[in-house]
């Protein structure tokens, strides 16, 4: 972890999470001000389903980086831009695929969501939107291997910077010159993803020198060699779908649009989480994949338990924290009102550190091609997850708590049980060997919970000045705790040295 790039690849992922953070925090109440709760639950069921579309493309964008990374970490440049041209072609055809899809999308939506008629056009609009900037995502993908290979995902990091900046910008500008639009957010990311796009186009071989766009370098066996690794991929994030993404649209469905608004504004606390495990779990592929290139497990493996224990710091902290004070967060956020949701918050967040330190796991087995059993575990407990779910709801009328206790119970066994045991029969090595790493994360929650809970009695967080202060108070005090007993020496020392060499260029 002394590499000066993946520092800077972490500087940059955090600034960009403390950029959603804010775009988050700002956006929510002002749809709920401008607005109000239904419309905003349709923004949240909107891009449910882009998010659901995604599984078409997952098998490809997925599993591109690895193979092309992987073959220029060889040096095998002619592997390498065949895969390179062969992707492109593939991404090019899932484009234009999900755009016939999502225009009779489009052109149904009243069949698959309810929506009220005054807001139909602007959700047809939201969603159009929505697929453009998708499937620019996804055509950007051969070009981001670069970035992986070279370990410069800050350049990534700052275009997603750049999206939730001018989300804000453009929101703000269509409200001082005219009504707010359901669309208006999204419209502000798509400027930035034509941006990154023709970025890509012009500066890819400052990242891969060796290799050029050709169509006489596409080939169908690449595609098909990609493919047979990526349909697991895909596979998994459809139970993924079914474990988390779904949830939304089971409440517009079942309970109602305002609880679904509702719901989905408390989701965002998660989501926010969510993005930081991406982040800082991406700073660490590069190095996964040189290992993985370089037949070197045993230290695959120690990377993967010191990434781990890396990642169960922030994680820890925060779902900690937002397990006590989240409740005075939303109240302050969105109003008095939420009060009355402690309960699904905590449901929300106590099993997050069981479940996503596993995401670490998860990039290991995507690394080393071992994927194919996670999926199918994971589509069966999405499954599970549905039944119990409406089961929840029907039989026991438990409402948006069911989806949220049976998302718990599934994504924590999933997380905590089956990916350290499963990985660690890839390897073949004991069972036992990632659980000290990833216990690491439920004990910070522990600390950072019983920090808060001692905290809160010296006054109660509700003002925003006062809950900043409790929040800096506790994350001091958690970070100087755990950082002796998740760290190791060597770790703590490479973190100090940083911080020295941040502080005398400042």
């Amino acid at each position: 972890m002394r590499d000066k790039k993946f520092y800077k690849n972490l500087m940059f992922s955090l600034i960009s999470f403390g950029v959603s953070i804010i775009q988050s925090v700002w956006f929510v109440p002002f749809i709920m001000k401008n607005m109000g709760a239904e419309p905003y639950g349709y923004i949240a069921v909107v891009m449910n389903f882009i998010n659901v579309s995604t599984i078409i493309s997952v098998a490809i964008t997925s599993m591109s980086s690895r193979y092309i990374s992987i073959e220029l970490q060889k040096r095998d440049y002619k592997e390498a831009n065949q895969y390179f041209n062969s992707i492109i072609s593939a991404v090019i055809i899932i484009g234009v695929v999900l755009a016939i899809i999502f225009t009779i999308i489009i052109c149904n939506i009243t069949q698959l969501m309810n929506v009220s008629y005054i807001y139909k056009s602007q959700v047809q609009v939201l969603f159009a939107i929505a697929a453009i900037s998708l499937i620019i995502s996804i055509l950007n993908t051969p070009f981001l291997a670069g970035l992986y290979h070279t370990n410069r995902l800050y350049v990534m990091y700052t275009f997603i910077t750049l999206n939730y900046v001018f989300k804000i910008i453009v929101s703000i500008i269509f409200l001082n010159f005219g009504e707010i639009k359901l669309w208006n957010m999204a419209f502000g990311g798509v400027i930035i993803d034509v941006a990154s796009i023709i970025y890509y186009l012009s500066n890819y071989r400052r990242y891969m020198p060796n290799l050029v766009i050709s169509a006489s370098d596409s080939k169908i066996k690449y595609i098909i060699t990609v493919l047979k690794s990526g349909i697991w991929v895909s596979i998994t994030k459809a139970g993924a779908v079914l474990l988390t993404t779904i949830s939304t649209y089971i409440s517009n469905l079942f309970v109602s649009a305002m609880i679904t608004g509702i719901y989905a504004s408390i989701m965002q606390l998660q989501s926010l989480i969510a993005v930081l495990v991406v982040a800082i779990v991406s700073c660490f592929v590069p190095q996964m994949y040189k290992n993985f290139a370089e037949n070197k497990n045993i230290e695959l493996i120690e990377y993967t338990k010191q990434s781990i224990r890396f990642l169960s710091i922030p994680l820890g902290l925060l779902s900690g924290g937002i397990i006590v004070y989240g409740k005075y967060f939303m109240i302050l956020w969105l109003g008095e009102s939420f009060g009355n949701y402690e309960k699904l918050i905590i449901l929300i967040m106590i099993y997050l550190p069981f479940s996503l330190t596993a995401e670490m796991l998860n990039q290991v087995n995507i690394t080393i091609d071992k994927i194919k059993i996670p999926a199918i575990v994971t589509v069966i407990m999405g499954c599970v997850n549905i039944f119990m779910t409406y089961f929840l709801i029907k039989v026991l009328n438990m409402g948006i708590y069911g989806i949220a206790l049976s998302q718990g119970i599934i994504n924590g066994i999933r997380g905590f049980i089956f990916f350290p045991l499963y990985t660690s029969y890839e390897f073949k090595i004991s069972k036992k060997t990632f659980y000290p790493a990833m216990l690491s994360c439920p004990l910070v929650s522990l600390i950072t919970i019983f920090t808060c809970l001692i905290i809160e009695t010296l006054g109660t967080p509700n003002t925003w000045l006062k809950l900043i202060a409790n929040a800096v108070v506790v994350a001091f005090i958690v970070l100087s705790v755990v950082s002796k007993i998740v760290l190791s020496k060597d770790e703590r020392n490479s973190a100090m040295q940083l911080l020295k060499r941040k502080k005398s260029k400042c």
